[in-house]
């Protein structure tokens, strides 16, 4: 509507080829008000820059975490060059070596690549690291209900998806039979599953006590302690000794 009132269409931008690098949706709007010319740019520039227009043109679409993930890999590429370079450069101004001309590049975004990749996707470098280990679990995954469970997962919480990386294909079995497939209860079932197992492992015994007296001189307060499930043993009412050094 803003074009058919205004009538103007910012130039698209092509490459040497011909081949549409940014303006798709100009493009498509040109057509439908029946347009049969329209003012174009080309863009002569590196491979790597006409691959990170693209990426840029296409960043407003609606994608899955998946999606967006995989789509960082190629900003990914393009950010850790873009990161040697700048290394390079900083190399050359520490040795005298750089030209007149070279002493004020082009300014860009700096730090680490993790973080810059991970904004261009709306993520956190933190959080993007994740997801992308969860991308490459994925992708060596060979039973399909186990890549479902990761793909799935991965759309809905990332942070949910990445706790389920290490756990055998057991676990994950469980996972997905006790969840019938509903995605959003996969958080909650980790945790029944963890806490059934820690259960088993702390070997307590069975029954519910008023009087709890527990020895933990020999275990680390911290990691083990916290872990234990010693609401399971106690009553309502009940009272817990503890005897630590």
């Amino acid at each position: 509507e803003k074009i058919r009132a205004s009538g103007y269409i910012k130039p698209l931008v092509i490459n040497r080829n011909y081949v549409l690098v940014s303006g798709h949706r100009r493009y498509h709007c040109a057509l439908s008000l029946g347009k049969k010319v329209i003012d174009v740019e080309v863009y002569k520039g590196d491979d790597d820059k006409e691959l990170e227009m693209l990426l840029n043109e296409n960043a407003f679409r609606d994608k899955t975490t998946l999606q967006k993930v995989r789509e960082a890999e190629f900003y990914r590429k393009i950010e850790e060059k873009k990161a040697e370079e700048r290394r390079n450069f900083m190399g050359l101004q520490n040795l005298g070596q750089s030209s007149e001309v070279d002493l004020n590049p082009p300014l860009e975004e700096k730090g680490k690549v993790r973080d810059i990749v991970g904004a261009k996707i709306g993520l956190s470098g933190k959080v993007y690291d994740k997801a992308r280990k969860v991308v490459n679990r994925i992708d060596n995954e060979t039973e399909e209900v186990i890549k479902f469970l990761f793909e799935e997962t991965l759309n809905e919480n990332i942070e949910a998806a990445s706790k389920l990386i290490d756990k055998p294909d057991e676990f994950l079995q469980l996972i997905i039979e006790r969840t019938d497939r509903d995605i959003k209860k996969v958080s909650s079932i980790v945790r029944e599953l963890e806490h059934e197992e820690k259960i088993n492992e702390t070997q307590l015994p069975p029954g519910k006590y008023q009087v709890i007296y527990a020895d933990l001189t020999n275990q680390n307060i911290e990691e083990d302690f916290y872990q234990l499930p010693i609401s399971e043993l106690g009553e309502d009412n009940s009272v817990l000794f503890l005897w630590v050094t």
